[in-house]
């Protein structure tokens, strides 16, 4: 986890033997959110909702394309995940 004002990695899980989902490593993990806090994911943690966060993930295109309001949301939610990136990155 990262704090998206700071650009600091705030929590990083414990190392998994052998192969492990991330969500079931997530599941597993005794993890503590800040108050008011969100929680952006990929489309490997759907199902993941921990109690009291806000969690927002991307939403997958439709056969014709994704409406306007999903194409503004999948903006949003990437741009944050650019900055988390950049965070692990540095």
């Amino acid at each position: 986890m990262s704090n998206e004002m700071t650009s600091k990695v705030v929590y990083l899980g414990p190392t998994e033997p052998g192969k492990i989902h991330d969500k079931k490593a997530t599941d597993q993990a005794p993890i503590a959110y800040p108050v008011n806090a969100t929680l952006d994911k990929d489309t490997g943690f759907q199902g993941y909702e921990p109690e009291r966060i806000l969690t927002m993930q991307p939403k997958k295109a439709t056969r014709p394309g994704l409406e306007r309001r999903g194409q503004f949301l999948n903006h949003l939610v990437s741009s944050v995940r650019i900055v988390v990136g950049n965070v692990i990155a540095g």
